[in-house]
């Protein structure tokens, strides 16, 4: 894994080199910071700005890839001319493009009992956040020695429902559908639908793996992290506020290449 920013110029000639580029960012923790609330989150003006550069790029197709719910990422980022990916992919909106994943549909009416049986939690600290194709089990906010019993209670929740899975995520636990779909097949769908291009691939999430792992051997990955560790990704920023300063080198190097 390197430092994205020694390297510039093999990623500058890369993107100035396809006549069409993919950006996919993940949302919290990548072009956004993490707040112990989810709710509270928000884009800062010069992402927003960045953003909406990038979007109105021909040669560029920008996509917000993201375990929140299409609903909320329109919410949050209200661009029009973004593809919103979805409940970690599950879900896909777009321009002339809409996908549902049929197993995360069948499963919607358990995983509103699971949402149900979760509530008991927030009495310790933790938050619910149902949506619609999975539930997240937020504990930033608990106190640490209620942590292993909000472990527990979701493992022990979902043990023996061979159809449903536990994803590990940054201080959250994801229950959702056991499929092979993720973000990252996910991300090649809507490349095949649109056309062949250079995919760039930005999250900072253990959840984002799959994508590093189907992305990197034709594309740019990218993770957020301050702290190194095992990963697929290529390349590695330590925050948000890198994420900006690279986005805004894209901003220009895409409108060369196009």
């Amino acid at each position: 894994m390197k430092y994205l920013f020694n390297h510039l110029d093999e990623i500058r000639e890369k993107v100035v080199e396809s006549p069409r580029t993919y950006i996919l960012l993940d949302c919290d923790g990548t072009i956004t910071r993490i707040r112990s609330d989810p709710r509270q989150v928000a884009l800062s003006q010069r992402m927003l700005q960045v953003l909406r550069s990038l979007s109105t790029t021909p040669s560029c197709i920008l996509a917000v890839v993201s375990g929140r719910p299409v609903s909320d990422l329109q919410r949050l980022v209200k661009i029009n001319g973004v593809y919103y990916i979805g409940n970690h992919g599950f879900e896909i909106s777009g321009k002339h493009l809409s996908y549902k994943n049929r197993t995360a549909q069948k499963s919607r009416r358990n995983i509103d009992q699971f949402s149900r049986a979760l509530r008991p939690l927030e009495v310790i600290g933790a938050t619910i956040e149902e949506k619609q194709f999975s539930v997240a089990v937020h504990f930033r906010r608990a106190p640490l020695r209620s942590i292993p019993k909000i472990r527990t209670f979701v493992s022990a929740l979902v043990s023996g429902q061979a159809e449903f899975k536990i994803i590990h995520g940054k201080k959250v636990l994801e229950v959702m559908p056991r499929t092979k779909w993720d973000k990252g097949t996910a991300a090649k769908w809507l490349m095949h639908h649109i056309g062949s291009g250079l995919p760039i691939f930005v999250g900072d999430d253990l959840i984002d793996e799959d994508a590093f792992y189907r992305i990197s051997s034709k594309g740019v990955t990218i993770v957020v992290s301050r702290r190194r560790r095992a990963t697929y990704a290529k390349y590695y920023l330590s925050d948000v506020s890198e994420v900006y300063r690279f986005l805004k080198l894209l901003s220009a190097w895409v409108r060369v290449g196009g």
